[in-house]
């Protein structure tokens, strides 16, 4: 036997629950991985300042947002600092809260849908049991709690658009006039932000790769397989989109250098550190730093939730790996994927402030984290695809796959545990919200900033942008709270 050659395991041969046992095993799963997600909100500097807005009401949003979009020479910020400051407004409601991780949730899932159409491989359950067991609960710049909104709906757009094209395309859908509403969907979503730019030619490239990869599994040589994946149309249509999006942004940044050196490139000068920064935003992005953290302080129900959700996970993705296993080129597969998650970051990595930060601080987590892990959590999926198709020793495939999927159970036991502890820290936050409520329903609340703290947040857990004040901020809030008191 070819051990190079897709395993197909029949039905017969790998008899497993029915449909609805296997999707009732996901949705606990995602309801066990998510819940932790609703307790945390408003938690960096960026949140409060939006909420702040907020409060100020639309006149400030809409100058803010041209202030900063000319600051950083950001066109996107008028898109962009509109959908945070919805967000940090929204959150303190537990219900809009519930929404923010059901639309994280749906993101998730888009993109497990997004890899199977790529590959024309059905990974769409065992990648979106990977993507939410194995995600890590962050405290600050880490959507769903913080920003909850800004990469959540761009990422939705661009995702939802190149399922719509891919799928065109493969129906030979040639009149490119189908794909044009996609195609303004896509484009829209990649001005947002420089994130999204990274993450929409991320996916292209993905797209190209993966059909050039389909043309060779179908026999054909490297260039006639490149001719077909870069066929004209495709190329034209898809660039015109990128440069409905990026084009902008040029020529405003051209016309607005920018003083922020948050999206400079100044960094760039410094491989080292550029794929130093890389590495931790890629790294700090996934729950593989953290096991084991949280173990020693977990209480008896987190650890029964934590055992629990290990079970499930493991059942589910042994359950849902038929797919998988009929990958092809899971090793190439599994590499590109991780020169992607490179790519995504890479906006940041040339960025001075960025490189000090996870250099020099070890502070590397960020924004950019949330997406470099989804192509991680795919670079996952091949090396079990690869361990099943290389067994050790006498193992068989099936072996091997129960193997791998207890072992990621284990992981995702202990994501769970982890995640866990950080809702408890998250908590604390919460409470200070509580506090700030109640005293803004009272006929006095407290006006001098050390009374303030003393009353709110004694612990200090809530921290405003510069140059703002806490205290004013508080003094604003209380105001705005009190006229929606029951």
């Amino acid at each position: 036997m070819d051990s190079t050659a897709p395993i197909r395991m029949s039905a017969s041969r790998r008899p497993g629950p029915p449909m609805l046992a296997l999707a009732t095993m996901v949705a606990a799963v995602t309801l066990m991985a998510m819940l932790p997600y609703l307790a945390g909100y408003r938690l960096s500097g960026d949140d409060i300042w939006f909420l702040q807005l907020a409060i100020e009401g639309s006149e400030a949003v809409a100058d803010n947002a041209m202030h900063a979009a000319i600051e950083q020479g950001r066109v996107g910020q008028l898109l962009m600092l509109p959908l945070n400051v919805l967000g940090a407004y929204l959150s303190g409601d537990p219900v809009w809260r519930a929404v923010f991780v059901a639309l994280y949730v749906a993101q998730l899932l888009l993109f497990a849908v997004f890899v199977s159409t790529v590959l024309q491989t059905d990974l769409r359950v065992f990648l979106f049991v990977l993507l939410v067991a194995l995600h890590p609960l962050a405290f600050a710049f880490m959507p769903p709690n913080a920003y909850p909104l800004q990469n959540t709906v761009p990422l939705i757009a661009i995702l939802g658009a190149r399922i719509a094209i891919v799928r065109l395309r493969q129906r030979h859908a040639l009149r490119a006039v189908a794909e044009l509403p996609a195609q303004a969907v896509f484009a829209l979503g990649m001005l947002v932000s420089e994130f999204a730019v990274a993450f929409g030619t991320a996916l292209l490239l993905a797209e190209y790769a993966a059909r050039a990869g389909v043309a060779r599994q179908e026999g054909r040589g490297w260039r006639q397989a490149l001719q077909l994946a870069l066929a004209r149309r495709f190329v034209h249509a898809d660039g015109l989109a990128v440069l409905a999006a990026v084009g902008p942004y040029l020529l405003f940044r051209w016309w607005n250098p920018g003083v922020y050196d948050g999206n400079s490139a100044g960094g760039i000068a410094h491989p080292l550190k550029v794929a130093g920064t890389i590495l931790g935003h890629v790294r700090d992005g996934t729950a593989f730093p953290r096991l084991g953290g949280g173990l020693s302080s977990a209480e008896a129900w987190e650890l029964l939730v934590a055992a629990a959700t290990g079970v499930a996970v493991a059942a589910a993705l042994f359950t849902a790996a038929g797919g998988l296993l009929r990958l092809a080129a899971p090793a190439a597969t599994g590499l590109a994927t991780l020169l992607l998650a490179a790519w995504v970051t890479l906006p940041v990595a040339i960025s001075t402030k960025y490189q000090a930060a996870c250099m020099d601080r070890g502070s590397c987590a960020y924004l950019d984290s949330r997406i470099s892990y989804l192509a991680v959590t795919v670079a996952v999926a091949c090396a079990v695809a690869f361990a099943c198709r290389h067994p050790l020793g006498r193992a068989t495939a099936r072996q091997a796959l129960a193997i791998c999927c207890v072992l990621l159970g284990v992981m995702a036991a202990l994501t769970s545990i982890y995640n866990a502890g950080k809702a408890r820290d998250m908590r604390r936050i919460h409470q200070v919200w509580e506090r700030a409520d109640r005293l803004a329903c009272t006929s006095a609340p407290p006006q001098d900033a050390a009374a303030i703290r003393a009353a709110v947040d004694p612990d200090g857990l809530i921290a405003i942008t510069p140059p703002g004040s806490i205290a004013d901020f508080w003094k604003a809030y209380f105001g705005w709270k009190a006229l929606r008191c029951p």
